[in-house]
């Protein structure tokens, strides 16, 4: 419910400035890189149960500060302690289900959680726009007492599954291959993030320029529908491919859906640029 209207809070609490809300958003993914070079290691030594419910009472703590914050140094401090809570909580939570989980059954169990994570992401802002109209405050309440409540259940539900047992790997061949396969994978991960990264603020910028100035809340809004409509179905088939038809053919077809839509979105934006100059062009010829 939060994500979509966090800039808007910090925009209207910081007296109307654009740089400072877009900085202070920027420490979360800046404070994810840092801590997750040494959260795997710390979910490692210490256990998954303790990790999970540290990051969930940091991640609630900085939805409270969020309610009391007033200027750009707490706001910053609460979205670095944020930052904190989610990079120590990925990493222990995937660790936990590969512990947990038979191999076999891995990809469906991470492809049913991301699915709901999905789903929520679809409802959750159809649900904080009305909540933001009416008071941003109850927002960040919701949050934290969801958190909190999180947090119960995992301290009183959920058992520790860190191995007690470590097998040391012998073959030392085979484990320098994955090695060199996983660096890979994070190499491709970053330059797609890269990507991603530009094309998603560009896309953003011409919905910002193509909204009527009194209705860019909903413009954006109708926008982040297609990402929620497919984070929704795409975990579920992705998992269905995967498990019939292998990772290659995966990544293919992904590959494929990825060019087929940078093309359609080139043309899609060329003829709504061309429309809006036919109309600029007629309008200017009548006088108006």
């Amino acid at each position: 419910m939060i994500a979509p209207f966090l800039i808007l809070y910090l925009h209207q609490k910081l007296d109307g400035s654009v740089m400072l809300p877009l900085m202070i958003v920027g420490l979360q993914p800046f404070t994810d890189i840092v801590v997750t070079l040494f959260a795997g290691g710390i979910t490692d030594r210490i256990g998954r149960k303790p990790i999970l419910l540290f990051a969930l009472f940091l991640q609630m703590c900085a939805m409270t500060g969020f309610i009391f914050a007033d200027s750009v140094w707490m706001f910053a401090s609460v979205y670095i302690v944020n930052g904190i809570g989610r990079s120590l909580y990925i990493p222990a939570q995937r660790a936990q289900i590969a512990d947990a989980v038979s191999e076999e059954h891995r990809s469906e169990v991470f492809a049913l959680v991301s699915t709901m994570g999905y789903i929520s992401m679809s409802i959750g802002p159809l649900l904080g726009v009305i909540m933001f109209r009416y008071n941003p405050i109850i927002l960040f309440i919701l949050q934290a007492l969801a958190l909190f409540l999180y947090l119960i259940v995992i301290w009183l539900k959920v058992p520790e599954t860190i191995p007690i047992v470590r097998k040391q790997i012998k073959q030392t061949e085979k484990e320098m291959e994955k090695r060199k396969t996983f660096f890979l994978l994070l190499l491709v991960q970053f330059v797609f993030t890269i990507g991603e990264s530009i094309g998603l603020t560009h896309l953003l910028k011409f919905v910002s320029v193509l909204a009527p100035v009194d209705q860019r809340g909903r413009y954006f809004s109708l926008f982040g529908i297609h990402w929620d409509i497919s984070r929704t179905a795409g975990p579920a088939l992705g998992g269905l491919v995967f498990e019939n038809f292998g990772g290659q053919m995966l990544f293919s077809i992904s590959a494929i859906l990825l060019l087929f839509g940078m093309i359609a979105q080139y043309h899609v934006i060329r003829i709504i640029h061309r429309t809006n100059i036919l109309y600029s062009e007629t309008f200017e010829h009548k006088g108006v």
